[in-house]
């Protein structure tokens, strides 16, 4: 679907608006770190997506991901972008919005999804961004997972498949991937997610009520049709 990553695409060029970039430098031992745009791009954090998504797959586990982003301005779109690539791999996104790393991990369990893909740079100044990602919960990705999703990525050899679902509110969006093109897709905006963090632990609840709803003002449906 995205063919083999470059890493020397020049900034505000055709091939940096059409092609993945994704430097090898980013894959450490224990989750990814890039410069954003310099060693990473949006399609090539959809490449990234794609290739988390078939490594689940390789695993064998349900292909059902929380995915969430830290504060950084720019978070929120590498985040769409891997969702578009997790969901082209045929993998159910439940997207948390913006959170802290404990609170994905601890949707894992609130939500029932094996896999999780948190988009942040943790410590690091802004220009960074990063996904700490799992397979097995609560545990997250170690050197062997790493070097493989590396593997994956970087040789291209992410394969799309079908039923991928962005989970939305109270509901699932299909889309269909790689052909034929999107015909229609409903974008709902992200549940709201509430944590409270106690000596006895963290607990998370879900905004899902029609009266939450409405006093959160989250939008009805829009449904969006391609050319």
């Amino acid at each position: 679907m995205f063919g083999i990553p470059k890493s020397d695409l020049i900034p505000n060029s055709y091939a940096f608006e059409s092609q993945p970039l994704i430097t090898a430098n980013g894959f450490r031992e224990y989750d990814a770190r890039w410069l954003f745009p310099k060693e990473i791009n949006l399609i090539g954090i959809q490449a990234l997506g794609l290739a988390l998504g078939t490594y689940f797959r390789e695993r064998g586990i349900e292909p059902k991901v929380v995915v969430g982003h830290d504060f950084r301005s720019y978070s929120l779109s590498i985040k769409q972008a891997l969702t578009l690539g997790l969901m082209a791999a045929g993998c159910a996104v439940h997207d948390i919005g913006l959170a802290l790393s404990p609170v994905a991990y601890f949707a894992q369990f609130a939500l029932d999804c094996p896999a999780v893909a948190m988009v942040t740079a943790s410590h690091n100044e802004n220009g960074w961004t990063g996904v700490k990602m799992g397979a097995q919960r609560p545990l997250t990705f170690g050197p062997d997972e790493m070097t493989r999703l590396k593997e994956i990525t970087l040789a291209g050899e992410a394969r799309a498949r079908p039923g991928g679902l962005r989970a939305a509110g109270m509901g699932c969006v299909p889309i269909f991937f790689p052909t034929p093109p999107i015909t229609k897709i409903c974008l709902w905006s992200p549940p709201t997610v509430f944590a409270n963090m106690t000596r006895a632990g963290c607990s998370a609840r879900r905004s899902i009520s029609s009266e939450s709803r409405r006093s959160a003002s989250v939008s009805e449906p829009t449904c969006v049709k391609s050319a």
